[in-house]
């Protein structure tokens, strides 16, 4: 968060020409569209719903706790934005669409956790149905006969 804040703050400063800073009204990359205040707050429940499931879920796996933070610190950082200017600060060009380091951060960390948390799966996959374990007897072996005789 104070990354992209920082960042944002050289964007808007930066004489040179090189930064081309846009207010972007917009959310998730440009493709949710709707009101600051509205935006704000689906942001806010998002994360709030994301760290309720989510980061237990990828302490479970023992993805390090920095990776979803990635993804908490860029949508608090664009949620700040939204919150006092009315729109997200993006200053960085890119073939598909102008982002910021939040962004990045947030498209970096989800990006991990699921690659972190596929091979996590892939490697002990974690047994929900776990029987007990409890002796099981082999069927293909004969067992010993006991004969009472009376």
């Amino acid at each position: 968060m104070i990354a992209d804040q920082g960042a944002k703050l050289w964007a808007e400063r930066s004489q040179d020409g090189a930064v081309d800073l846009a207010h972007n009204p917009a959310a998730a990359l440009g493709t949710v569209q709707g009101s600051a205040t509205g935006l704000t707050l689906i942001t806010l429940a998002v994360l709030v719903t994301f760290t309720i499931v989510v980061v237990p879920m990828s302490l479970r796996f023992r993805i390090p706790t920095w990776v979803p933070a990635l993804v908490i610190g860029g949508g608090l950082s664009n949620a700040l934005d939204r919150a006092r200017f009315g729109a997200v600060r993006d200053f960085i060009r890119t073939p598909w669409a102008i982002v910021n380091v939040a962004d990045l951060c947030v498209i970096a960390g989800v990006s991990l956790l699921v690659a972190l948390a596929a091979l996590r799966c892939r490697s002990a996959p974690l047994n929900f149905g776990a029987r007990s374990q409890r002796p099981r007897h082999d069927l293909r072996t004969p067992s010993p006969v006991t004969s009472h005789t009376g």
